[in-house]
């Protein structure tokens, strides 16, 4: 299938930059975007109100991970108050 999308010029110069940033022709950068938001559109990331934080703070994703024990420097804090 081959879409035809009508552009302004700004948004063609925009969409051209990004594509020569990652040295991929305009339909290639433009095709794997649509995907990928049609993607996220279909299967949203479990997130809840600040689910899409995760992307700015990262996420431990090891499932073998285990928390340190908290020290008792966070009762000390609570004493301030």
């Amino acid at each position: 299938m081959t879409p035809s999308i009508e552009l302004d010029e700004a948004t063609l110069r925009k969409l051209a930059e990004a594509a020569e940033r990652e040295t991929k022709a305009v339909a290639d950068w433009a095709r794997e975007r649509l995907a990928e938001a049609a993607e996220e559109q279909l299967h949203p990331e479990p997130s809840g109100a600040l689910g899409h934080l995760q992307s700015y703070f990262g996420v431990i994703q090891d499932a073998t991970f285990v928390a340190p024990p908290r020290s008792m420097a966070c009762t000390e804090i609570d004493a301030l108050w």
